[in-house]
């Protein structure tokens, strides 16, 4: 049972174990505890409450880290925000958070200063310049929500996945197992830290007494220093990060010191799998979910036969079942584990479609073969994972109705060897059709880039199905047809 923070108990193991490489320098555990302890003690003079939530908009670094920490110190939720999202986006998020503190990366003054919700402070000078109060820490308690992370539901509606201090740990524990780290690996972290998979390094790290040497944004050529350089063995990527690494660089030798490269956050395609073994890196595929607090089935060795959806066996302590599944064994998955969330922030509803009976209903479509290997068929029925990040079609497409000349819109995504998959939407216009570049413009002002559609086409009319509802199969076999006359006629 976990009884106090893993902060502390890695600081009292190994204190001069190095936990957290950025740039030039080094931060030992016994040195990030305290400076935790500080943050912790200026957070409450800020009002942190246990119990209460904080929000962030800062990039990768090690303030997010510590203010990780420091949340599970006082018992307080951590909502790290994506800073690159609208403000309108933000807005939505904060909204539904409810925090009581706002803190933002000075980048980020201008996005978190239009906000309202909550009071605003800056990570860097002026959290640094508050005085610490001297006051008792909570009670350690492992059932306590310490991070709400972010997920778009079908509706558009964005919904906070609330994961407990034993949710994290019992994921972490699991992957120590199956990828085998321990005190002497060295993880690089990558990931955006609003993410799940990127957040989830530290907390391994810190209960296994690894290294992570962090980077405050993806660049290949950076990746493959660093791993030559801290001799890192272990990588967590996307397969768009991954693709990008086999295009930059010439020569495979920088990946001999690497154990393994987990791939996740979408479907990774059988030749971009063949390519990267080929080159001498050890690529094993993972699924998961930020509902699941990360990895669900990783992969215990590399391969290369395996098929297309591979995604190896559950990790230790995670059951996967098949629900309803056809002639083929396909079906929705659904998932039961101690890593499971709690459930979406001020949400009953969703929780209770999601969560039901101990078990995850993910809405991805899978198949278990006879030995236990889960091979996934898609994400979920609608969900589009463009370079890692997840776009809903719903939210898309009420953004594209709200344009004064488009009347009814259907988003899909569409596989892409490059970002796994294009977000496209078919649209039927209000009279004269507006320019796709409008159209781009008018969604970019009001989503993330990576959400405004690549590929925009126009028809006369959704074909619907006998009940009524958009028949999405024909309309996507539709609409790549006439996108393929436009093109061929441009």
């Amino acid at each position: 049972m976990l009884t106090r923070s893993w902060l502390e108990t890695a600081a009292q193991a190994h204190p001069d174990a190095v936990y957290l490489v950025e740039g030039a320098r080094s931060i030992t555990f016994a040195e990030m505890s305290a400076r935790v302890r500080v943050l912790s003690q200026r957070l409450q003079a800020l009002g942190a409450e246990h119990g209460s939530r904080i929000a962030t908009l800062v990039g990768n670094g090690s303030r997010l880290v510590e203010l990780m920490h420091a949340c599970q110190y006082l018992g307080t939720a951590l909502a790290p925000l994506n800073p690159l999202l609208t403000q309108r986006e933000i807005d939505t998020l904060l909204d539904t958070a409810k925090p009581g503190l706002l803190l933002y990366g000075p980048e980020y003054a201008d996005k978190a200063c239009k906000s309202v919700v909550a009071p605003c402070v800056e990570t860097d000078a002026e959290l640094d310049a508050v005085e610490p109060i001297e006051a008792s820490l909570p009670v350690f308690d492992q059932h306590r929500v310490l991070t709400i992370l972010f997920t778009s539901g079908t509706t558009g509606r964005p919904k906070g996945a609330q994961l407990t201090n034993a949710n994290h740990h019992v994921s972490a524990v699991a992957s120590a197992s199956r990828v085998a780290t321990g005190s002497e690996s060295r993880w690089l972290a990558c990931m955006p830290l609003h993410h799940v998979g990127g957040l989830a390094m530290f907390v391994r790290a810190a209960v296994d007494g690894s290294r992570v040497v962090l980077h405050r944004s993806f660049d290949p050529q950076d990746v493959m220093q660093t791993v030559e350089h801290h001799r890192i063995t272990h990588i967590s990527l996307v397969a768009r990060m991954l693709a990008r690494i086999l295009d930059d660089t010439s020569a495979p030798g920088w990946a001999e010191t690497l154990e393994r490269v987990l791939v996740g956050g979408g479907r990774l395609p059988d030749p971009l799998l063949r390519r990267a073994v080929a080159a001498g890196i050890p690529v094993v595929p993972t699924y998961g979910l930020t509902e699941a607090c990360s990895q669900v089935c990783t992969a215990e060795h590399v391969r290369v036969d395996a098929g297309e959806g591979w995604c190896g066996r559950p990790v230790d302590g995670t059951e996967i079942d098949i629900v309803d599944p056809d002639g083929e064994g396909r079906g929705e998955i659904r998932v039961r584990s101690a890593a499971v969330m709690e459930g979406y922030f001020d949400d009953a509803e969703s929780s209770a479609r999601v969560v039901r009976d101990g078990w995850l209903y993910t809405g991805d479509i899978g198949a278990l073969d006879r030995s236990g290997q889960l091979y996934v068929e898609c994400r979920r029925s609608d969900l589009i994972v463009t370079g890692g990040e997840n776009v809903y079609p719903a939210e898309v497409e009420s953004v594209l109705v709200s344009h004064p000349r488009i009347s009814e819109a259907v988003v899909y995504g569409r596989r892409d060897d490059e970002w796994g998959e294009q977000v496209c939407a078919a649209l039927v216009a209000e009279g004269a059709p507006p320019g796709r570049e409008e159209i781009r413009s008018w969604c970019g002002a009001r989503l993330a880039r990576f959400k405004v559609p690549s590929r925009i086409g126009f028809v006369d009319r959704l074909p619907v199905n006998a009940s009524g509802k958009v028949d999405r199969t024909n309309l996507q076999r539709l609409a790549e047809k006439r996108f393929d006359e436009t093109e061929r006629n441009a």
